[in-house]
């Protein structure tokens, strides 16, 4: 099914023109490889499982079993899930309507910007920093407004998928300094991928380039990341 057909899909403004990206976050959980993962971190009580338990103390939300999927572009982060149970710090006092079911809170992030926070009914939350970008988003959501576009037949299924266009890439990336990731930002036009997660990843990955030329230069570019990456990790023993 389309991405746009429920309310999270919905939220997001532009998935098949700028990109967006949607993670299946309860199906990863629940895939053989997660399973072991997140095992292997009780067992040793390590950080991954400690996050969870105090995400679940602090905010009243089981991360593992109460969130269903995120959707992401470059104005707003969506999450649907079961948010009955959410508690919101005191502080932020009790925000203010807006739409047929939507809520808004300002909250400050780890940088001391302020974040706009939106709750529609108890499935779904979507966050932003400029508050116009996350009306629109409940907007869209609760149907009174419609995305500009819709992902590209066939690109929405497995535990990760998306579209990622020119400006989102930047976005993602903004902070990377990397050669080979700068040379990316000027290179790529617009990126699909798909994310398939059982007992092991299987990643799929389809890059539109300038030309032909700077498509093939930057698949040896990325190629060459990759071989390092897994000699590392074997090196490692992971």
């Amino acid at each position: 099914p389309l991405v746009g057909r429920d309310k999270l899909g919905r939220a997001l403004g532009s998935p098949g023109k700028d990109g967006a990206l949607v993670v299946e976050v309860n199906a990863i959980r629940h895939s053989p490889i997660a399973e072991k993962i997140l095992a292997c971190q009780i067992a040793k009580k390590g950080d991954g499982a400690n996050t969870l338990d105090t995400l679940k103390d602090e905010l009243g939300v089981d991360v593992s079993e109460d969130v269903d999927r995120v959707g992401f572009d470059k104005d707003v982060l969506a999450v649907s899930g079961f948010f009955q149970n959410l508690k919101l710090p005191p502080q932020i006092g009790e925000g203010t309507a807006y739409g047929d079911g939507g809520r808004l809170f300002t909250i400050k992030d780890d940088d001391g910007k302020n974040m706009v926070v939106g709750k529609v009914g108890d499935e779904l939350l979507v966050t932003g920093f400029d508050e116009a970008q996350v009306k629109a988003a409940i907007d869209r959501a609760e149907g009174r407004a419609v995305a500009d576009s819709e992902f590209p037949s066939g690109l929405a299924g497995g535990e990760v998928y998306g579209l990622v266009g020119k400006a989102f890439l930047a976005d993602l990336l903004s902070d990377e300094k990397d050669p080979t990731v700068q040379r990316l930002l000027q290179v790529v036009q617009k990126t699909s991928l798909q994310l398939a997660v059982d007992d092991a990843a299987a990643l799929s990955v389809d890059i539109e380039a300038n030309s032909p030329e700077e498509g093939k230069d930057l698949g040896k570019a990325l190629g060459g990341m990759i071989s390092m990456a897994r000699q590392q990790a074997m090196a490692n023993g992971d």
